[in-house]
């Protein structure tokens, strides 16, 4: 049965298969199914209301495969074995803290192994194993991170954490970031403490070890689980049983103290602003200069837009990057797109600053796919037939995917071995 908790299990209602008839899913999950398992818009959801207010929410369903195409056990030992990942990317704690990177890499000039034998000595002894920015490794989970990045307006980084044999790999904490945790494989328990952190910074400091706090809320996060932590809350969570991987989705919002730093770089393009602040002219000078220097500071505020300074920290990110070197094959009717813009107004913005016109076909097929998160090119026929003919409809969408602003999505079905 379906369940969402916000600290006590609430049945959703939601009606569940018989054990026999759980598959894999028929295509990449959605975070609107993810947050909404029960149907209906992100903006009307449990998630969407406690994500505003910052309040935990544990959402948990019966079907323990649906996040297994994310991030398989197979990807993570090739990218492992392959020797990739940079000093930054893996992370190796035991008992809450980092284990040197001479325990588990090599030692004899082979800059960036992972050293197999060491790693798996660490991991019999309890050791987590962490892997940085994930989305850039998986495109699966890349697809997915970009759909909440459109659906909540903020930026998301994500990893990934394994945890073998008891224990954890952190003491209790908080992040000054939201988090959304996927448990991909096996389980962990989770603990949630009272007396959060008001809104804390990346530069809020940590005190080491935590002040002892009283556990307001705990649960066995079982795979295909999801479970929501506010920044601020302190939490940490331990391994039930062999082995647990999960993935965090940090949210990094933009925040009010962002506002004040776009003031200021508005302000020191006024030579105003720039000018001294002199005091030997005597206190009346001085005084007259404050009373100046506030009235326009107060007009440049009430003159700045909050949403333009948004909007613009939005397009700082950087695009998301997807190739299409050598042949191409034709789309079919099963061909299945995706979008690959990290914002709602990307596309727009990028086409206007060519000194173009975006075109009407491409707000449709764009528009389409974000609401969807993916569709076949027979969906989009069926649902802008309409209003594009077949070779508006083809031409565009050769232009978006040349363009890299939708991309052909070659894994879904039953095939759960990473796209």
């Amino acid at each position: 049965m379906g369940r969402v908790s916000f600290g006590e299990p609430v049945n959703s209602g939601a009606t569940p298969l018989p054990t026999s008839e759980v598959i894999g899913p028929a295509r990449e999950i959605s975070f609107a199914e993810i947050v909404c398992p029960d149907g209906g818009p992100i903006e009307e959801s449990d998630f969407s209301r406690h994500f505003c207010v910052k309040q935990m929410l544990h959402i948990a369903q019966d079907d323990r495969t649906r996040f297994g195409h994310l991030f398989t056990w197979q990807r993570i030992n090739d990218l492992l074995s392959l020797g990739i990942l940079e000093e930054w990317r893996i992370r190796v704690t035991r008992d809450g803290r980092d284990v040197p990177t001479p325990f588990y890499r090599t030692t004899d000039g082979q800059v960036g192994l992972v050293n197999s034998r060491k790693l798996h000595d660490l991991v019999d002894q309890n050791a987590s194993v962490g892997i940085n920015s994930v989305q850039f490794l998986s495109p699966p989970i890349l697809r997915l991170a970009t759909q909440i990045e459109i659906a909540l307006g903020q930026k998301v980084w994500v990893n990934c954490y394994m945890t073998f044999g008891s224990g954890g790999a952190f003491a209790i904490h908080f992040d000054a970031h939201d988090v959304i945790v996927l448990q991909l494989q096996g389980s962990k328990r989770w603990f949630l403490y009272d007396e959060p952190e008001p809104a804390p910074l990346e530069t809020t400091p940590k005190l080491k070890p935590a002040p002892p706090r009283d556990v307001i809320f705990e649960t066995d996060l079982q795979a295909g689980d999801v479970l929501y932590v506010p920044r601020g809350t302190y939490h940490r969570a331990e391994v039930t049983g062999p082995f647990s991987v999960h993935l965090t989705f940090g949210i990094h919002a933009f925040k009010g103290i962002k506002f004040i730093d776009a003031i200021r770089s508005a302000a020191e393009k006024e030579k105003f602003f720039r000018e001294d602040v002199l005091m030997v002219a005597g206190p009346e000078a001085f005084a007259e200069q404050e009373r100046a220097l506030k009235s326009r500071l107060c007009e440049v505020i009430n003159h700045s837009s909050l949403l333009k300074f948004v909007e613009e920290w939005q397009l700082t990110r950087e695009p998301v990057y997807r190739f299409r070197l050598g042949p191409q094959g034709e789309l079919d009717e099963q061909t299945m797109l995706a979008p690959l813009l990290r914002s709602r107004n990307a596309w727009r913005d990028s086409v206007a600053k060519k000194g173009k016109e975006p075109s009407v076909a491409g707000e449709r097929i764009i528009r389409s796919l974000i609401e969807r998160n993916s569709a076949t090119l027979g969906e989009l026929k069926a649902e802008l037939g309409g209003v594009l003919d077949e070779d508006t409809l083809q031409s565009t969408l050769e232009e978006l995917l040349n363009d890299g602003w939708i991309e052909v999505v070659r894994n879904f079905g039953g095939d759960t071995s990473d796209g």
